[in-house]
């Protein structure tokens, strides 16, 4: 399974995030974990709570902890700049990835109609 957005692709067969140009960036597990979570799902308020249960098995997990997190992705996502185009920050609520995502799935209904129609185009007239 693949997550698409803005210039990134994230592989969770991998779990490696690479730029669409194929250049790989580097993130620790948790900060994947992070991602992922996010990327699973896009729009919603993930709260402090939900990641502390999700990405770290449900110990105490400080603002700073998370503050950190945002930070080295917002640095691997260059998305640093305000207004963020991935992730928002809901102060004293929790995060929401605000970026169009699309799954790998949902890429390929989008795609194959228009590759039958080319083909079918170049093939007027003749035999399958």
């Amino acid at each position: 399974m693949r997550y698409c957005f803005d210039e990134f692709i994230f592989d969770v067969d991998s779990f490696e995030l690479r730029r669409v140009d194929g250049g790989r960036i580097k993130l620790q597990p948790k900060s994947l974990e992070f991602l992922l979570l996010l990327l699973r799902h896009p729009g919603r308020l993930i709260t402090k709570e939900l990641l502390a249960q999700e990405v770290w098995n449900k110990q105490f997990v400080s603002d700073n902890v998370v503050s950190s997190q945002m930070r080295k992705l917002r640095e691997a996502l260059r998305d640093r700049i305000k207004p963020h185009r991935i992730l928002e920050t809901v102060p004293g609520r929790g995060l929401r990835f605000i970026s169009e995502v699309q799954s790998e799935g949902e890429l390929l209904q989008e795609l194959l109609p228009a590759r039958l129609e080319d083909f079918a185009q170049s093939n007027e007239g003749s035999l399958l």
